[in-house]
């Protein structure tokens, strides 16, 4: 409804300021074409969900010249409304002298085209050395149909805690910021265990030292 009242909107404006014929033929074409357009990219994005799922994908490479990627793939599996599967595999050719570690990150959509989770993967390959880039990955809670995209998958390359390469566009910091590299969920559950520990600790510590002190005087 807001969009008939905005296109309705726009047509009285052209009428009323007096625009050429010419001039309401081009706009009404630009409309047109980013109306087909916008159709187009949503339509083919959910063809390619409840078309052809193959089982090994390619993956994008970040670019760089101090490693190098080898049969870098994701296999999946789907399960008939209840999930999907997803094994990494790949070898990393790291010729720095820092350890590096490869951040694949993929999101996880429905057979609507609507993002409806997210995986993370992490692997740690040696300074000067060949390593294997592997990971699983399951998504059963949602219990629908899913698809992951191949151009959408995302790798990242940290160093020392920079981010140095990425496939997708990502803010690489310079020498005077770094870019942390992202937590998995276990990470993040055990430093807020740690924290609670600590303010238990504190809390229970805490009366003892103000009796202390009032001893003391």
């Amino acid at each position: 409804m807001k969009k008939k009242f905005v296109f309705f909107n726009l047509l009285l404006a052209l009428f009323i300021t007096g625009c050429s014929s010419a001039d309401v033929d081009n706009v009404m074409t630009s409309i047109s074409n980013g109306i087909e357009t916008g159709v187009n990219n949503v339509s083919d994005m959910i063809e390619k969900m409840k078309g052809d799922t193959p089982s090994t994908i390619k993956l994008p490479i970040p670019p760089g010249n101090n490693f190098k990627f080898e049969n870098y793939k994701m296999s999946l599996k789907y399960i008939e409304k209840t999930g999907i599967e997803a094994s990494l595999n790949g070898k990393l050719y790291n010729q720095t002298g820092r350890m590096l570690i490869v951040v694949t990150e993929f999101p996880i959509y429905d057979l609507n085209g609507r993002e409806v989770s997210r995986g993370y993967l992490k692997n740690y390959i040696d300074k000067n050395s060949v390593g294997q880039l592997y990971g699983n990955y399951s998504q059963y809670k949602l219990k629908r149909d899913l698809r992951i995209v191949p151009e959408n998958v995302m790798t990242r390359i940290y160093s020392n805690g920079t981010l140095i390469s990425s496939t997708h566009r990502v803010n690489i910091s310079s020498s005077k910021g770094k870019t942390s590299v992202p937590k998995t969920v276990v990470e993040e559950k055990k430093e807020v265990k740690v924290v609670n520990e600590q303010v238990k600790t504190e809390e229970t510590n805490t009366p003892i030292r103000q009796s202390r002190q009032r001893i003391a005087k």
